[in-house]
This record gives C-alpha cells, sequence and structure tokens, in this order.
C-alpha cells in the first residue's frame, strides 16, 4: 500500500499537499522535495525518525523519498517554515468485537463438571508457565550479558543477506561500537556517527578511514551505487581490521 505527500519548495515558498488518507504501520510513503538548495544529508536528518527504503535525486533540483514508521501516534516532519503532520494507526484498532454470544448454557449441559477445585487448577498451570518462563528469561539475558562486543559482531556479521548486505554490515558495526565504546550510535547518521569518533579516544587514528568506509556504504544504500562483488568482500575485511584493530587497543 503506498501513500503519497507532495512539497514543492520555491523561491523560499512552500505549498503542502497530502490527501486525506489513513496511514498505518509499515505503508510506504512517498514524498517529492523540489530544492535547490536542499541535499540529501539534509533530508536524511529531517526523516531520522522514519525507516527509509531510499532516497533518489530526480530532475529539476528534486528529491524522491520512499519512508515508513512502524511507530503509531501523530508524525511530524518540519521542512523550512512548513510541517507535514500526519498520523501512524495501529491496523488492530479498525477490528472491532461484534455479535457476541452467551454460550454459557450448553457448556454447562455439554461438559461434565470437575470433582477438583477446577480455579486452583488454572492458578497452578499459570504459575507453573510463568516461573518456567522467568527461568528461561533469566538464564538468556544472563547468557546475553557474558557476552563481549566481539561476540555480538560475530553473531551479526554471520547473519548478513545478499539483498540487504550494506544495511546489515552497518548495523554489524554498530552494535559493535556500542557495545565496546558504551556509546549510543543506532538511529544516527554517519555525519553523526564520526561526530561520535572525535570523543572515542581509540577511533581517533582510524576516523578518516572510517569516514571513507561509511561514505562508500551510503552511497550503496542511498544513491542505488551496485558494488561489485570484490568492493563488497573488501568492505567486511575493512571493517574486520577495525575491529581487530580496536580490539588490540582495548
Amino acid at each position: 500500500m503506498k501513500f503519497f505527500f507532495f512539497v514543492l519548495f520555491c523561491f523560499f515558498s512552500f505549498s503542502l499537499w497530502a490527501g486525506e488518507k489513513d496511514f498505518y504501520i509499515g505503508d510506504q510513503i512517498k514524498l517529492i522535495v523540489c530544492s535547490n538548495s536542499l541535499t540529501k544529508s539534509v533530508l536524511s536528518e529531517k526523516l531520522k525518525d522514519f525507516n527509509v527504503d531510499k532516497i533518489e535525486r530526480q530532475e529539476a533540483g528534486c528529491w524522491l523519498v520512499y519512508f515508513r514508521s512502524f511507530e503509531t501516534g501523530k508524525k511530524e516532519i518540519e521542512i523550512g517554515d512548513k510541517k507535514i503532520i500526519f498520523e501512524i494507526k495501529s491496523v488492530l484498532n479498525e477490528f472491532e468485537r461484534k455479535d457476541i454470544f452467551d454460550i454459557q448454557d450448553d457448556i454447562e449441559n455439554a461438559v461434565e463438571k470437575p470433582d477438583f477445585p477446577f480455579p486452583l487448577t488454572i492458578l497452578t498451570a499459570f504459575l507453573i508457565v510463568f516461573t518456567a518462563v522467568f527461568i528461561l528469561k533469566r538464564k538468556k539475558l544472563k547468557k546475553e550479558s557474558l557476552k563481549t562486543a566481539i561476540d555480538f559482531f560475530n553473531e551479526v556479521i554471520h547473519k548478513i543477506q545478499p539483498e540487504s548486505f550494506f544495511e546489515d554490515l552497518t548495523l554489524a558495526f554498530k552494535i559493535y561500537v556500542e557495545k565496546k565504546f558504551n556509546v549510543r550510535i543506532l538511529g544516527k547518521t554517519s555525519l553523526e556517527i564520526i561526530g561520535e569518533a572525535k570523543k572515542i579516544e581509540q577511533l581517533k587514528e582510524s576516523r578518516e578511514k572510517l569516514k571513507k568506509w561509511l561514505d562508500f556504504l551510503d552511497l550503496c544504500k542511498y544513491a542505488r551505487y551496485k558494488a561489485s562483488k570484490e568492493q563488497m568482500e573488501e568492505r567486511i575485511e575493512d571493517l574486520k581490521a577495525f575491529v581487530n584493530e580496536w580490539e588490540r587497543g582495548a
């Protein structure tokens, strides 16, 4: 399901149009922005709270953006002195329960009542299930807490899929850096990540190489540059080299 927004920039004046549509979680929204001064990085920043599928440059200084949201509620996109305001709804809210039937009499006539206390049985079963879930969850949390940054990295790097190669590679990098250096970079742009790298002593020496690496990934993710198999393998090896360097400096 696709919906359409149109934003026209012209001599610093704005005109906005949005159809009276309901947007639901996961719907793809199309946005066209025309401006000679607008850049891809600015657009990415404006849409940082959304899941951006792609950003494409069009003719006459226009940009074509496809994005989604996986959170309900009112959303705002502020561009210049104008705002696009819309609401993301949950599909579950669209279903209403109707025609509730009372079948208690049929159940009582068809089922023989047990001799043992039925509520006590339900409570016992609930406690058993709750205890089992609690124990399993605690074991999982304990196991997760023992993992190191390199453990998380190796786990993610082996799950990279060809169709989402550069997105998965970026995720592996971000998870490792977050776990290793205790910083929050998930959801941040490459420019913001380089800014964070200035604050981390271990990343200072590799900051320029890291910037080039991130720029290439952005080129493939957003500009749809088609990388060769050799280039993809090189980017994995580059990331592994970064990680090995940071592990040695730990």
